[in-house]
Protein backbone atom coordinates (compact mmCIF):
# COMPACT_ATOMS: atom_id res chain seq x y z
CA UNK A 1 0.00 0.00 0.00
CA UNK A 2 1.48 3.33 -0.98
CA UNK A 3 1.57 6.38 1.28
CA UNK A 4 -1.02 8.13 -0.90
CA UNK A 5 -3.48 5.30 -0.09
CA UNK A 6 -3.21 6.19 3.59
CA UNK A 7 -3.66 9.94 3.21
CA UNK A 8 -6.97 11.63 3.76
CA UNK A 9 -8.45 13.92 1.16
CA UNK A 10 -8.21 16.57 3.87
CA UNK A 11 -4.43 16.13 4.09
CA UNK A 12 -4.08 17.28 0.49
CA UNK A 13 -6.72 20.02 0.46
CA UNK A 14 -7.87 21.84 3.60
CA UNK A 15 -11.56 21.54 2.72
CA UNK A 16 -11.37 18.30 0.79
CA UNK A 17 -11.92 20.11 -2.49
CA UNK A 18 -15.38 21.22 -1.46
CA UNK A 19 -16.60 24.81 -1.61
CA UNK A 20 -17.43 26.55 1.66
CA UNK A 21 -21.03 27.72 1.94
CA UNK A 22 -22.92 29.46 4.69
CA UNK A 23 -25.48 26.67 4.79
CA UNK A 24 -24.82 22.98 4.80
CA UNK A 25 -23.11 20.41 6.94
CA UNK A 26 -20.66 21.07 9.73
CA UNK A 27 -17.21 20.84 8.15
CA UNK A 28 -15.64 19.27 11.22
CA UNK A 29 -18.26 16.52 11.35
CA UNK A 30 -17.90 15.81 7.64
CA UNK A 31 -14.11 15.61 7.93
CA UNK A 32 -14.34 13.29 10.95
CA UNK A 33 -16.80 11.06 9.12
CA UNK A 34 -14.68 10.90 5.96
CA UNK A 35 -11.54 10.16 8.00
CA UNK A 36 -13.40 7.36 9.81
CA UNK A 37 -14.49 5.90 6.46
CA UNK A 38 -10.94 6.15 5.12
CA UNK A 39 -9.61 4.38 8.23
CA UNK A 40 -12.21 1.62 7.81
CA UNK A 41 -11.18 1.16 4.17
CA UNK A 42 -7.53 0.91 5.19
CA UNK A 43 -8.39 -1.70 7.86
CA UNK A 44 -10.45 -3.72 5.40
CA UNK A 45 -7.65 -3.65 2.82
CA UNK A 46 -5.20 -4.95 5.42
CA UNK A 47 -7.61 -7.73 6.44
CA UNK A 48 -8.13 -8.59 2.78
CA UNK A 49 -4.37 -8.89 2.25
CA UNK A 50 -4.09 -11.13 5.34
CA UNK A 51 -6.93 -13.34 4.11
CA UNK A 52 -5.37 -13.58 0.65
CA UNK A 53 -2.12 -14.75 2.25
CA UNK A 54 -4.01 -17.29 4.34
CA UNK A 55 -5.83 -18.61 1.26
CA UNK A 56 -2.50 -19.07 -0.54
CA UNK A 57 -1.10 -20.88 2.50
CA UNK A 58 -4.12 -23.19 2.76
CA UNK A 59 -4.04 -23.96 -0.97
CA UNK A 60 -0.38 -24.83 -0.69
CA UNK A 61 -1.12 -27.18 2.21
CA UNK A 62 -3.97 -28.84 0.32
CA UNK A 63 -1.82 -29.39 -2.76
CA UNK A 64 1.24 -30.70 -0.94
CA UNK A 65 1.64 -34.48 -0.92
CA UNK A 66 1.34 -36.02 2.54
Amino acid sequence: MSRSDQESIFDREPFGGFDIRLRGYDQRQVEQHVRALEAAITDLRKKNEELDKRIIELRRLLMSPN
